[in-house]
Formats: structure tokens, C-alpha cells, sequence
């Protein structure tokens, strides 16, 4: 350990204090000896260097203390980390549990499942005929009314839910070929044929808007829900598509 040769301020005056440890001067040796650090009394401490006092074992200690308090302070942030992760993985499971929902069928409303409602000829707004309904290709039906804000929320995801499943996409709407708001609210929204027949909505018994009636090859109804979304787009056209499926499975066994 390095040393520095000093005498305390006060010591030339009264060096005898040191041996009876009273005085200043005796508690500045005390001090002294504490920090390692020689001392003269008497005279001769009128030639040497100002007070300083190499504390190794304190710079030590504190060395120490740093390097715990860093230790620590790196175990807290990883512990942060794997807290948020944790967290953000409850968060994604909580959000596809209270995720949008399925559509809503019921049974006691809409078109009877498994049943093929009569085919229905009808005009679409551009003067193509239609046919709803009825033997050939599965089509999805939306039915939906003007007004409705959302319906014209729904309408632009029909197309992509009924092609993506090889679906014919229609869109049958609650008013009158000449209604202006049909056009205006409707047919600006999708690239789906759209056609105008009260007709249809009551042959179908639809309940109310925005509403989706699924239908296969046959003609026959294999779901029917109130949607909302584009999820319950999907879901629907997969329980229609599973229904379908399960019904060639009991002909083909019967």
C-alpha cells in the first residue's frame, strides 16, 4: 500500500498530545492511521507535502459495490424483458379469446337448413338475368338493405370470401330496381352482381341485414347467420362448406 509522510495542522505545536490520545492532534493521528498513511510529529513536519491519504482498501470496497450494483441492475432488465414477454403472450391469448365472434345462426330464423328454397329468376342492376337459388353453382347470398352502415361495411369482403372458396358470390338487396340509394350505396362497394328483389327476401325470411345464406350445389341451404365481419364471412363458409361435405359422405353411404 502506498504511504504519504505528513503531520496533521496543529501537531507542530503540540506533539505531546499524541501520546495521551486527547486533542486534535491525537484524533488526526487516529484518522491517519486509519488511511495507512505515515506520520511525523515535531518540527520536522514543517518540510513535508500537504495532507493526502491513499485510502486503497475503501477504493476497493467500493469497486465491489459497483460491480454487485451492476450485477444487479442487468438481472432486473432481464427480468423486465421476460415479464413483458410473458405479458404480450397472456395479451395475444386474451385477444383471441374475446376475438370477434362466430356468425350468429339461429335456427329459427332464415331459410330451414338442409332444405332448398325455390329458385327465384331476377334482374341484376346492369340488365343481366339472375337465378337465385336452384340447382348448379354453390352460391353465397348477402342480403342487405339501403341504409344499412353495415352492410356497407361487409360488402367489399363477399367477392373475396365467396371466389377464395369457389362460391358465386350475389348480393340481393331489401328495395326496388329503380332505388336510387341501391346504387349509390350498394353497387359502388362490390364488383358482385347485385339485384334488387323484396321477392327474394321474403322467400328466404330473411330476419334482417347484414345477412348470408350459404348454398350448395343443390340449391339447399347449408348455413345462414347475421355477419359482421370478414371472419364471419369466413367462418360461416366453412361450416356451410363442412355441412356440405358431411351430407355427401351420409348419401354416398346410404
Amino acid at each position: 500500500m502506498s504511504t504519504v509522510r505528513f503531520c496533521p495542522r496543529g501537531l507542530e505545536r503540540d506533539p505531546d498530545e499524541v501520546g495521551t490520545g486527547q486533542g486534535p492532534a491525537a484524533i488526526a493521528f487516529q484518522i491517519a492511521k486509519l488511511c495507512g498513511v505515515e506520520t511525523l510529529p515535531g518540527p520536522q513536519a514543517t518540510t513535508l507535502q500537504p495532507i493526502r491519504c491513499v485510502a486503497t482498501e475503501v477504493d476497493a470496497t467500493l469497486h465491489g459495490w459497483w460491480a454487485v450494483s451492476y450485477g444487479l441492475l442487468w438481472l432486473l432488465v432481464v427480468m423486465l424483458c421476460v415479464i413483458v414477454v410473458a405479458l404480450a403472450r397472456q395479451i395475444g391469448t386474451l385477444h383471441l379469446r374475446l376475438g370477434p365472434r362466430g356468425a350468429l345462426e339461429i335456427d329459427s330464423e332464415g331459410p330451414p337448413l338442409g332444405e332448398a328454397p325455390p329458385a327465384l329468376e331476377a334482374t341484376s342492376l346492369d340488365g343481366r338475368p339472375l337465378t337465385i337459388g336452384g340447382p348448379g353453382r354453390a352460391q353465397l347470398l348477402l342480403f342487405v338493405s339501403t341504409g344499412c352502415l353495415v352492410c356497407e361495411e361487409v360488402l367489399p369482403s363477399l367477392e373475396s370470401v365467396a371466389h377464395s372458396h369457389a362460391l358465386s358470390p350475389l348480393v340481393i338487396a331489401d328495395a326496388s330496381s329503380e332505388d336510387k340509394e341501391v346504387r349509390a350505396h350498394v353497387a359502388t362497394r362490390t364488383r358482385a352482381p347485385v339485384t334488387a328483389s323484396s321477392e327474394a327476401m321474403r322467400a328466404y325470411a330473411v330476419p334482417g341485414t347484414p345477412y348470408v345464406v350459404a348454398l350448395d350445389e343443390l340449391g339447399a341451404v347449408r348455413a345462414k347467420a347475421t355477419v359482421n365481419n370478414m371472419e364471419q364471412f369466413e367462418g360461416l363458409v366453412q361450416t356451410a362448406q363442412r355441412r356440405s361435405t358431411q351430407a355427401q359422405k351420409e348419401l354416398e353411404t346410404s
